[in-house]
């Protein structure tokens, strides 16, 4: 058997099979890659929403546990939650029924570049006694 027949009768891949194999595991590699940070931004948004809704939740406590009258209007507020600026906008207004009043809160997050950018509103009823 000569050197010739030996390289003839060898098994493996060649050159283009290589890159085409490459290619396509580069390719699903890739896709990974976004679908990994997209669980990730997405995570991240979850997380700011349900850290939104407990500072709405923690103002909604606070006006309906005040022992002074509430007044009509709208009160802005700021506060830090887990290491973020929030800011707290509420609005106590007249509802339909006379005895009923409505409380929107509305939560907003300083971003870094010290933009407000709205993340959740949330609405109670109050009863109007008291409420001026």
């Amino acid at each position: 058997m000569t050197e010739r027949d030996t390289f003839a009768h060898a098994s493996g891949f060649t050159l283009v099979e290589v890159l085409a194999a490459l290619a396509i595991f580069s390719i699903a590699a890739l896709a990974l890659v976004r679908v990994s940070a997209e669980n990730t931004r997405t995570a991240q948004m979850v997380e700011t929403r349900a850290l939104a809704s407990i500072v709405a939740d923690n103002q909604i406590a606070d006006v309906m546990t005040r022992t002074e009258p509430l007044e009509l209007g709208v009160r802005t507020d700021g506060l830090e939650l887990a290491g973020r600026l929030w800011q707290v906008r509420e609005t106590i207004r007249r509802s339909p029924n006379p005895l009923i009043h409505e409380l929107v809160v509305e939560v907003a997050i300083v971003d870094t570049d010290q933009e407000l950018r709205t993340i959740l509103n949330m609405a109670a009823f109050l009863p109007a006694a008291g409420v001026s």
